[in-house]
């Protein structure tokens, strides 16, 4: 009871059933009108006049309250939306925070092994990394959304990034990912953007699955592809759309089992399409997973 007083919904409703009860009053005392002024064969076209009015207000009453109950369900959707995601970057930032944390008063304890000190020294910076990433993200959806992110192009060596790439920012899983590709293969694009597609679609390999991930460039003058494959459970057709929204998850943040916070492919397709790149997306027909890749016509 109490939390359907605080929503304001309910009184949508009922004003909504007040007006179809006015509404079919108002009819009444027309009629009603009518009879007490009119001869019997004169109320019959008043009627068939009040009847044809009354179906064009009761037609616009109710498109109405049809388009305003869908924007409130909408907004309850991003109200949804919004309160998942509060909670996801709540996780991801704690999560490393505390991560980090606890390394460093383990490096302050005093005689600590060198082994042991270099083994505290790389989680820590994974955590930091993981924080960073989260950043840009943030920082990069921001952008997007306010349109205000400017491309600057330069010749890129794709192998050469992509095994950076792999070393720095996924250092403890890189056993994991393999690549493959023409190492002379060079494309003009930004470097920020194309780097943050790849991170991202390597994340999110690596998080819903278990297995491996394959990294492969090919390509020649008239096409350029990057693909990110994976074997985990891939994504239902109907929802293949949806997860290029932004801060969208396939499932809800109190039963997640999964990190994340819904901007990676959503970031994927907006700085594919800065780029003037293709964003693929499909579950694979070898094997379970998905395959992202990341067309260049023309070679550029």
């Amino acid at each position: 009871m109490d939390k359907l007083l605080k929503s304001p919904v309910w009184i949508f409703y009922i004003l909504v059933a007040y007006i179809m009860v006015q509404f079919s009053w108002w009819l009444y005392l027309i009629y009603d009108l009518n009879t007490q002024l009119y001869a019997a064969d004169i109320v019959g076209s008043k009627l068939m006049m009040v009847v044809g009015e009354g179906m064009v207000f009761l037609s616009v009453l109710i498109l109405g309250i049809i388009l305003i109950r869908r924007g409130l369900n909408r907004e309850k959707k991003i109200l949804k939306i919004q309160e998942n995601f509060l909670m996801s970057v709540t996780h991801e930032l704690k999560t490393p925070i505390a991560s980090a944390k606890l390394n460093l008063q383990t490096l302050s304890r005093p005689n600590l092994p060198q082994e042991k000190n270099q083994e505290v020294m790389n989680s820590a910076l994974t955590s930091v990394n993981r924080l960073d990433k989260l950043v840009n993200n943030l920082l990069l959806a921001k952008s997007i959304s306010n349109q205000n992110y400017f491309s600057d192009k330069e010749e890129i060596n794709l192998a050469n990034m992509m095994q950076e790439l792999i070393k720095f920012q996924f250092s403890k899983t890189k056993e994991r990912i393999s690549f493959n590709g023409d190492v002379q293969l060079a494309l003009i694009t930004d470097r920020q953007a194309l780097q943050s597609i790849v991170v991202n679609l390597i994340d999110n390999a690596l998080k819903y699955t278990t297995g491996h991930v394959e990294v492969s460039i090919e390509g020649d003058n008239s096409e350029i592809k990057i693909s990110v494959k994976d074997e985990g459970d891939g994504i239902p057709e109907d929802s293949l759309k949806d997860v290029t929204r932004k801060f969208f998850r396939m499932e809800s943040e109190m039963t997640r089992s999964h990190k994340g916070t819904g901007l990676g492919l959503y970031i994927v397709a907006e700085m594919a399409e800065t780029i003037g790149a293709e964003f693929i997306l499909k579950n694979r027909k070898d094997k379970n997973g998905l395959i992202a890749n990341i067309v260049f016509k023309n070679g550029k």
